[in-house]
């Protein structure tokens, strides 16, 4: 008899433990489901503001044309609550056609005008003065430091 009731002891820890396993797989396949999905635009519009982000920070140069760290961190150091504001026209205009910057999507090879549409794709026009960026420096104030939140102003 004490036998028997080991094994169900160890039956019941077995069935307990197979419940938990099914719950957490059932809980992460719930939580990727769940998880909005970013609109593309808000997507591109991010990693512009990336781009655009690199490019401002190496406009910091000394007399000899090398990057100036100290003048950066000061200058990026009052951004840091307060955030760089920049309207998607500024943003594109500072991009399009720009061959100091390097991208994967060629924006250097691009007019103003394109990049703006590729903002009036699909059903959407963003107005290009209320789409946004706020770009959060942080340090030690590379091209890589910062914290960026894109603000999509577009029809429907």
């Amino acid at each position: 008899m004490e036998n028997n009731g080991k094994s169900d002891t160890k039956k019941i820890i077995i069935g307990v433990l197979c419940f938990l396993i099914v719950v957490v797989f059932a809980l992460i396949i719930v939580i990727k489901i769940a998880k909005p999905k970013k609109d593309p635009l808000q997507i591109k519009l991010e990693t512009y503001a990336g781009y655009y982000y690199e490019y401002y920070c190496s406009l910091y140069k000394n007399d000899k044309g090398e990057i100036d760290n100290e003048k950066r961190t000061e200058t990026l150091s009052k951004y840091t609550e307060i955030g760089i504001k920049v309207d998607l026209e500024n943003l594109v205009r500072t991009l399009a056609g720009n061959k100091d910057i390097e991208t994967k999507e060629n924006l250097k090879d691009k007019t103003t005008e394109e990049l703006l549409d590729e903002f009036t794709k699909k059903g959407k026009k963003c107005d290009s003065k209320k789409t946004k960026v706020t770009l959060y420096p942080s340090a030690p104030y590379t091209s890589k430091d910062v914290r960026i939140e894109a603000h999509l102003e577009c029809d429907n």
